[in-house]
């Protein structure tokens, strides 16, 4: 106990050393992470301005992504409707073919039939 009396002022200041470090250590700690938020906080703000900036640009390139997909829809339609009118043209000029044929063989034999005027 007699060496506790006679150091006891080095005791003390190596317990205040101890406090005064921890202090110094724990507003060091507290003002860095300060900064980490003031960082965090300085980009979130940056993120959320470039995100209301990109929204409406998303919005509008998923409108066109819908609007393309309408448009190839109604492409392959006209690309069916033409295929069917193609078919159905063919189909009309071997009728109106077919029928000039036959009228004019009628027509042949209208001509064979009339007597012969002298």
């Amino acid at each position: 106990m007699k060496w506790l009396t006679d150091n006891w002022d080095k005791v003390l200041s190596v317990f205040f050393s101890v406090v005064v470090s921890g202090l110094v250590g724990f507003f060091s700690a507290v003002q860095s992470t300060q900064k980490e938020i003031s960082a965090l906080q300085s980009r979130i703000t940056a993120l959320e301005t470039l995100n209301a900036v990109a929204a409406p640009k998303l919005q509008a390139a998923d409108d066109a992504k819908l609007k393309l997909a309408e448009i190839t829809k109604d492409i392959d339609t006209i690309k069916t409707q033409n295929a069917i009118s193609t078919q159905t043209n063919n189909l009309l000029q071997l009728l109106l073919t077919e029928q000039r044929q036959k009228t004019i063989n009628e027509l042949e034999e209208l001509l064979r039939k009339q007597p012969k005027q002298p």
